[in-house]
This record gives structure tokens, sequence and C-alpha cells, in this order.
């Protein structure tokens, strides 16, 4: 979404794209000032209002409804309508968490500041880039604003230069003296120059802890162990049969690894060859078994079994004589 921007108030001033921790300080150290957005203006620039949603929730509702009452009458289902409930489910948990949260905010509320002083922004790099180091350093790629100078894969730290430490590397906005504060961490070289690009990151994985790592497990555990219930459908081949089960096996022997995995990048050094292995395996397992089970729900569909096509009988749930 759109959120601050800090730009200073000049022709052609800088505009930087703080986050929060950089926003706190700037308002705390009275350089700038943090205007109030109401709800109303927010809820206007939404993409979505509560029709849309409420539509999305009512389809989802009444398709889980099908499907436990196709359960309750011993009716099959499909791998396509198991992995549909897995979505559903996320998506459920999203419109919970999410239902008050404007969508696909395009504009963004510009922050007026006096230009600002390499000294400053020495002081503001102190003060907010070098405790991300002290945790995970993934990341999140960055909206679609900045696609073009963010990372290729997700939160996959790549050894090789990135594009958008460019920045640094030319001096041909950083200032000298801010380059000399953050050049011997690669975390806190990674945040400044996120100040300079034309895209605001919402979160930065560095700035996880350990219960936003709890929670991607449990919902990374909940919606690949959904697939476990395919474990005894009926598959056209054996072999497909097999391979559904240690593509799901997988991808929670994946997710599995997720907390032990975050652990391990509080100690092990950037861009060092252990972390990379460890990220590129996890991505390669997970990566081919999630495309296996995305190809098997529609192939699978060439062989249904005859009970398969029949419909649930909705008056046996409502008393009759």
């Amino acid at each position: 979404m759109g959120g601050y921007r800090v730009k200073e108030d000049i022709d052609d001033g800088q505009q930087y794209i703080f986050r929060v921790d950089e926003l706190v300080w700037l308002q705390k150290n009275n350089i700038i000032s943090l205007p109030e957005v109401p709800q109303g203006e927010l809820s206007d620039r939404s993409n979505a209002d509560w029709v849309a949603k409420g539509i999305a929730f009512v389809q989802s509702i009444w398709f889980m409804f099908q499907i436990c009452a196709r359960v309750n009458q011993g009716l099959p289902i499909t791998t396509l309508e198991l992995a549909t409930v897995a979505f559903i489910s996320c998506t459920g948990l999203m419109y919970f968490f999410w239902w008050y949260k404007p969508m696909d905010l395009e504009t963004h509320t510009t922050i007026p500041v006096p230009p600002l002083t390499p000294a400053q922004l020495c002081r503001l790099a102190r003060a907010t880039c070098f405790n991300v180091g002290q945790q995970s350093h993934w990341y999140r790629p960055p909206p679609k604003e900045g696609h073009d100078y963010g990372w290729d894969w997700f939160w996959f730290e790549k050894p090789m230069r990135l594009k958008r430490l460019d920045v640094i590397n030319e001096g041909d906005k950083v200032p000298k003296e801010l380059q000399a504060v953050v050049r011997t961490n690669f975390s806190a070289q990674a945040r400044v120059v996120d100040w300079y690009m034309p895209a605001v990151n919402e979160s930065h994985g560095s700035e996880w802890g350990a219960w936003n790592h709890f929670v991607i497990f449990l919902i990374g555990a909940m919606f690949n162990g959904v697939h476990c219930a395919a474990w005894k459908f009926t598959f056209p081949t054996p072999v497909e049969s097999l391979m559904w089960k240690i593509s799901v096996c997988t991808m929670l022997g994946v997710i599995s690894l997720w907390i032990p995995g975050a652990g391990l990048l509080t100690w092990l050094p950037d861009r060092s060859r252990p972390k990379s292995l460890l990220y590129w395996f996890a991505t390669l397992c997970y990566f081919l078994a999630r495309i296996y089970l995305l190809v098997e729900v529609f192939v699978g569909l060439r062989a249904l079994e005859p009970k398969m096509f029949l419909t649930v009988d909705w008056t046996k749930f409502f008393p009759h004589t």
C-alpha cells in the first residue's frame, strides 16, 4: 500500500521510503510531523469494499458446506476440491485479520521535510539499521513499483551483488558519509538502499520475530496438511498416488524445518554458502512438490470414480415425514 513518503521540500528534492522505525525516529527528533490519515480516506482509496469481500466469503462458505455434505453422505471428492479447501482455509484467515484492511492502495501520503543532511541520515542509520543483523535476513519482494530494483526470488539472499545495491556502489544518490557508516554491514546497506527505492516495503523479513516464524509454520502446516486427506483417495494410477504422498510429505518436511531454519539464520554469516545452500535446497524441494500437486489436481480429473458425479441429497438434512 502507499504509506508515507518523506520528500524534501525543494525542487527535485529526494523522496525517501522509510519504514516504521525510521519514521518514529524522525518524529521523536522533531524532523518530521506525521499527518493523521482519517479512516474514511483510507477506506475510500481501497479497491474492495465489504460487498466484494462478503460475496467472496459467502461463496467460500457455500463451497465448504458442499464438501462437508459430500463427506457426510459418503460421496468422494476430487483432489481439485481438496486443494480448493486448502486455499479457502488460508483465505478465511486472511479475511479474519484483513477484513478492515484497505486493499491495493496505489497513492501515498507525502510528508514534506527540509533537505536531510548527511549527518542526520548517518544518525538515522545508526539508530535504526544495525539491529536487523540480530534477526533473520529473509527479505520479502518489493511491491510492483520496485520490481525492477528488487530481488529475483522472494525472500532469498542471493550470493551475487544485487542490482539495488549498485546505488551504494555507484554512490549516485547515497551520501559518501552514509556509505561509510553502513559499508561493513550488509543488512544495513540493504535497508539504506530501500530509502532510495521508488517503492514501499510493507514489512521486512529481518524485522520478523519468533512469533512471526511460528505463525508462518502453523499456516504452512495447515495448508499443506489438508492435502494429507487425499492419502487414501483413488488416483488414476498407483504412481500418481505415490507421487502425491511423496509431494505432501516433502512440503510438510520443508515447512517443519522453518523454525529451526530461521534460528540458524541468526548466527550464519551474511551471504554464506551454507545459508545459500539451505535456501536453494528447501526452495527446490518445495517448488517441485507444489508444482506436482498443482498439475495432478487437474490431470487426475481424466479418470474419476462414478460416485464423483453424484450430487448431494440435501433433503436428507431436513426433517420430513
